[in-house]
């Protein structure tokens, strides 16, 4: 039930819109939305951030004559650019699916629209901004040129115009190419890997595919990530994200709620591939949220790992109060990609790609990747320790 020991009523009632028990969250809703404590204007900027806006929207709409016209109204129109932005995806999908069946072209889809179908039955229930496909980096020139010469898509990141050196070298340090479509504005991420970091989830993409499941859209049948990846690459995009969105936490939950799973075979896969210690933490995180019964597995090993009883902490108040670790993580990748002639950064970026192509890359090929390590990332982790070390409000989930 409510923690009322909170003052916060507007992140109580959040998560009680967005929880994967819906008989237990329409409980929980019942009691929250008559408090006349309630900020209607910061829950539905808190639905927004967290991205959750058509889990709300839903939920609220029988105690449509509590809320002020004017919040109301604006949740409405957000909640239909969120359905309209899914159906786009899911249209987009199926057009691709079978645009690739007949090159032959494998694919994986990610998240998005696929992942709303599997945990919610429903392409609209979840929010997204973009459609995530992984296929084989052998096939990225053919599908590129699939995308941006039969589909209308432009290629954004990077830049349409860039060289081949500094396409070699995004694509040795980055994860995916993006692409914007000239006339709807869609967006696709199409990955050739998962994170930055190479060790992170480093799984073959033959071997993800053969162990990929499949979902059906609108008849068509799409591929999608198999449930033991699945449980990998979603707490671990949490982690690597900060857990500053709470959208993360509320797929982990319904996962949690609705897919049964080995616990102990699960965490050996996890562990296998080096993420572990993100299961862990996404479980945690997803059950203490939501108040939900925590596998003994993952209880026990909750009891007596120091470091993930810490982490954990960093956790819930990065969720709870997380907007600057956030604008701290888009600024800095804002720094590394800036595209002024004049930025330093842009210097050594320009001398790492073009050394790329010299017979001496060894010696400056790792200057980017050098100057994020040692640099900005300390810095920006020390800014957010010192944030995290100043709030005094600990999450009630904790």
């Amino acid at each position: 039930m409510p923690n009322h020991a909170c003052p916060d009523f507007e992140f109580q009632l959040l998560t009680a819109l967005t929880h994967p028990n819906e008989k237990l969250g329409s409980i929980q809703v019942h009691e929250l939305v008559h408090h006349p404590d309630v900020d209607w204007s910061r829950l539905i900027d808190l639905s927004e951030w967290h991205r959750v806006v058509p889990q709300c929207f839903r939920n609220l709409q029988e105690y449509q004559s509590l809320i002020p016209a004017a919040e109301w109204n604006h949740l409405h129109r957000a909640a239909h650019r969120c359905q309209r932005q899914s159906l786009q995806h899911a249209m987009w999908l199926i057009k691709l699916s079978r645009l690739f069946d007949l090159h032959q072209i494998r694919f994986i889809a990610l998240k998005g629209v696929a992942l709303a179908h599997l945990l919610y039955k429903d392409i609209t229930r979840r929010q997204a901004k973009d459609l995530d496909l992984m296929i084989d980096k052998a096939d990225l020139s053919v599908v590129e040129d699939l995308l941006t010469g039969q589909c209308g898509f432009v290629r954004v990141s990077p830049g349409q115009h860039a060289c081949d050196d500094e396409l070699l070298y995004a694509d040795l340090f980055k994860k995916d190419r993006v692409y914007v479509h000239e006339r709807d504005g869609t967006i696709i991420e199409l990955h050739w890997r998962f994170f930055y970091e190479q060790s992170l989830l480093r799984v073959p993409f033959p071997v993800l595919y053969e162990q990929a499941s499949a979902i059906v859209i609108n008849r068509q049948n799409i591929t999608f990530l198999g449930l033991e990846h699945l449980w990998c690459y979603q707490t671990m995009h949490g982690v690597y994200s900060g857990w500053y969105r709470l959208h993360w936490v509320t797929d982990i939950a319904a996962m949690l709620e609705q897919h049964a799973v080995d616990w102990n075979q699960l965490l050996n896969d996890a562990q296998r591939l080096e993420g572990k210690q993100s299961l862990l933490e996404g479980v945690v995180l997803a059950a203490r949220v939501y108040d939900l019964p925590m596998p003994d597995r993952i209880a026990s090993e909750y009891e007596k790992n120091r470091r993930l009883q810490i982490s954990m902490k960093v956790a819930g108040r990065l969720l709870y109060q997380s907007r600057l670790p956030s604008s701290i993580a888009v600024f800095t990748r804002f720094l590394m990609w800036l595209s002024a002639k004049g930025s330093m950064l842009y210097t050594i970026r320009r001398i790492a790609q073009i050394s790329y192509a010299k017979p001496y890359h060894l010696k400056l090929g790792g200057v980017k990747q050098w100057m994020y390590n040692m640099l900005i990332r300390p810095v920006c982790c020390l800014f957010r320790y010192m944030v995290i070390r100043a709030w005094q409000i600990n999450p009630p989930f904790f």
